[in-house]
């Protein structure tokens, strides 16, 4: 231990390449975020036999320009573009965060300095370690907030963003065919507006909300990917959060914004309309950074919010009950982005509450049915190419 503190390693045994020699000296290096990740280990590994690899311990950049293709053509690790490592750091004072979710998977979606990005998890939902960073990345408006849908069981996706001329446009995921663009185009948005939506189970009938540059909270109605014109609900607060939930496909829809004096009202209907004034009323002396509500039959809603205290809270609703505030308390970055979504197990039901911290890291907490509130994690996001590599380097390993 003595040889170590002091910097004295072995030898280079005899018969080991110069390249994996050098592989081998920089996982030394005493900086840890110099040292080799497991995507450059792998790879060298891989490649020792008919490449010879240069390693630099202060900068472990390979040189995917040769790369490496399968005998049908297909591009391995050398080709995937870089990904940041983790955790998902934040550098503007509000950043945007969409999630959608399966029974086996997550998707999140941020924004932050003008660029998207995407969260993955799949398999087990509850092993915060899994997660890596995805393919998705898009520019948009530095101010833009993100909505995304998720097409009934498939993972079939729709992410709405703002782009630089305050237009929303609409980024398509489909099984096979990957991100692509839509026709999808809603002009004349408030910069900045907050955007949410509604669907049923199918995907086929979605309702989709946002705010107009002249300040009247708006919805636009499609049915089998065609959209109808935009119609007004009525004024709202300048940038007023936006979120919207339903249960009984679409039979019942409940809209949450802020009015003009800043209050957080609620607004029932359905996706032929019939817009009533609801009784949820939240007082707020400022314009809150984000909301997010979820609901199931019953009906029981939830939607989370920040207080006066910069605290999430949580306010829960039911037939019994009436409007009641619930047991969640954690702090959270000033105006931030909040996204939520709840899953069923064959035993249990699970709600997940993600935000941003005051580190501008974007953290997780989850309630069950059967334990309540669990501890707050982090999201701990791998670099996309460490995740392939690992599960490479499983591969060969039997």
């Amino acid at each position: 231990m003595l040889h170590v503190i002091q910097g004295d390693r072995p030898s280079r045994p005899a018969g080991m390449s110069q390249g994996l020699w050098q592989l081998v000296t920089a996982a030394w290096a005493a900086e840890p975020h110099t040292r080799p990740t497991i995507r450059h280990i792998v790879t060298i590994w891989l490649d020792s036999s008919n490449a010879d690899h240069s390693v630099d311990g202060d900068n472990m950049e390979l040189d995917s320009r040769k790369g490496r293709s399968t005998k049908d053509g297909a591009e391995t690790l050398h080709n995937i573009p870089p990904f940041r490592n983790s955790p998902i750091p934040v550098q503007t004072r509000a950043a945007a965060i969409a999630v959608v979710a399966w029974s086996n998977a997550i998707r999140i979606y941020t924004q932050s300095d003008s660029e998207i990005h995407e969260a993955c998890l799949n398999q087990d939902v509850d092993d915060i370690t899994g997660w890596f960073h995805g393919m998705l990345r898009k520019s948009c408006a530095p101010e833009s907030s993100l909505c995304c849908i998720s097409w009934g069981a498939s993972r079939n996706l729709s992410l709405f963003y703002q782009t630089h001329n305050n237009t929303i446009c609409e980024m398509t995921f489909r099984d096979g065919q990957g991100w692509r663009g839509s026709s999808f185009a809603q002009a004349d948005a408030m910069p900045g507006t907050h955007m949410a939506e509604v669907h049923n189970q199918n995907g086929d009938c979605v309702v989709f909300f946002f705010q107009d540059k002249a300040g009247f909270l708006c919805y636009r109605c499609g049915f089998n990917r065609r959209w109808g014109k935009s119609m007004r609900l009525c004024k709202a607060a300048s940038t007023t959060p936006i979120t919207a939930t339903t249960w009984d496909d679409t039979r019942h829809i409940r809209l949450y914004f802020q009015d003009q004096s800043n209050e957080v009202q609620e607004y029932m209907g359905s996706f032929k309309g019939d817009w009533i004034l609801g009784q949820f009323v939240f007082a707020s002396t400022s314009i809150l950074g984000s909301m997010a509500a979820i609901s199931w039959p019953g009906p029981s809603v939830r939607i989370y919010m920040q207080d006066g205290t910069n605290s999430l809270v949580q306010w829960c609703y039911s037939l019994d009950s009436g409007w009641t505030q619930g047991g969640l308390d954690v702090t959270a970055l000033p105006n931030a982005a909040v996204a939520a979504f709840r899953r069923t197990s064959s035993n249990d039901a699970f709600i997940h509450v993600y935000w941003m911290s005051h580190e501008g890291i974007l953290h997780q907490k989850v309630f069950t049915d059967s334990r309540g509130w669990l501890e707050t994690t982090p999201i701990p996001v791998r670099d996309v190419q460490d995740y392939w590599a690992a599960l490479e380097f499983r591969n060969l390993m039997g």
